[in-house]
C-alpha cells in the first residue's frame, strides 16, 4: 500500500488486511460508495476505476472489473451507441449477474472471453 494511499484516507479509517478491506468496504451496501474508493480514484492513473473494481474482485467481493473487454462486450449487447462508463457497466454485469442466479465474477468472466474472441471453456 503507498504512502499516498495510506494518506489519502484518515487514519482510524486505515484497512490494513483483507479482512479489514472487505469489512470497511461491506460497510455500505454500495461497493462504490466509501472512503477507500475515493481515496483509490485519487491515485495517479487510477480515476476509472478499473483497478480497483479488481482489488475487490481479488479480496473475493462480488465486483467486476469493467475493462476495454466488458465495455466491448456490452456495446455489441445494448448497440455500439450505448452511453457507458466504468459504474454503468459494473451496474449492468453485476444486475445481469443476480437475474440469472449467478456470481457476477463468473458473468465477468464469461463476458470477457466472449469479447476477447477467447474459447467458452473452463
Amino acid at each position: 500500500m503507498t504512502s499516498q494511499f495510506r494518506n489519502s484516507i484518515h487514519s482510524n479509517e486505515r484497512s490494513q488486511t483483507v479482512p479489514e478491506l472487505v469489512a470497511h468496504v461491506r460497510a455500505n451496501d454500495d461497493l462504490l460508495d466509501n472512503d477507500v474508493y475515493r481515496a483509490w480514484k485519487r491515485l495517479p492513473s487510477q480515476s476509472s476505476g478499473v483497478t480497483y473494481n479488481y482489488l475487490l474482485i481479488l479480496a473475493g467481493l462480488p465486483s467486476v472489473k469493467p475493462d476495454r473487454m466488458i465495455f466491448r462486450f456490452l456495446a455489441r449487447a445494448l448497440g455500439e451507441s450505448a452511453k457507458l462508463d466504468t459504474r454503468r457497466a459494473a451496474e449492468l454485469i453485476t444486475k445481469t449477474a443476480e437475474e440469472m442466479n449467478v456470481d457476477p465474477r463468473a458473468l465477468d468472466h464469461i463476458a470477457w472471453r466472449a469479447a476477447s474472441g477467447r474459447e467458452l471453456v473452463d
